[in-house]
């Protein structure tokens, strides 16, 4: 969800949110430690959602969120919404999606007609995990 600090959008992003819940759209997941209300679709949002987009892919949504994939889903979330600012971004893919390859990247998407493989890294690894 998305709203500017002007109290009017909030609150009109607040009941948008509310009434997609409302109808079966969404559902509301707690994440442990995480004070901000998170939302992921349900079976029924995700395919009224996928039936108006032929470029998006809907992935199942999570069954949980753990503190640690919540974060790195974050992440991987700002890059896009960083990326497709660009108009010339598109066919946005998530990794559940991603079978066909196989050491699996976070995301893949189109620029310029290419496609380019994103992973994020929340934190530093250990050299031998690359």
């Amino acid at each position: 969800m998305y709203a500017s600090s002007d109290s009017r959008s909030s609150s009109y992003a607040r009941e948008r949110v509310r009434s997609l819940v409302k109808i079966g759209y969404l559902k509301q997941m707690h994440v442990l430690g995480s004070p901000v209300a998170n939302y992921v679709a349900t079976p029924l949002g995700r395919a009224e959602a996928a039936a108006t987009s032929t470029t998006l892919n809907f992935p199942p949504s999570p069954r949980r969120l753990s503190p640690v994939t919540y974060s790195h889903r974050m992440g991987i979330n700002e890059c896009r919404i960083a990326l497709c600012k660009n108009e010339q971004v598109s066919e946005w893919i998530t990794e559940p999606t991603l079978e066909w390859i196989r050491v699996r990247p976070d995301a893949a998407f189109r620029f310029r007609g290419r496609l380019w493989l994103l992973e994020y890294e929340h934190t530093q690894k250990a050299k031998k995990n690359y």
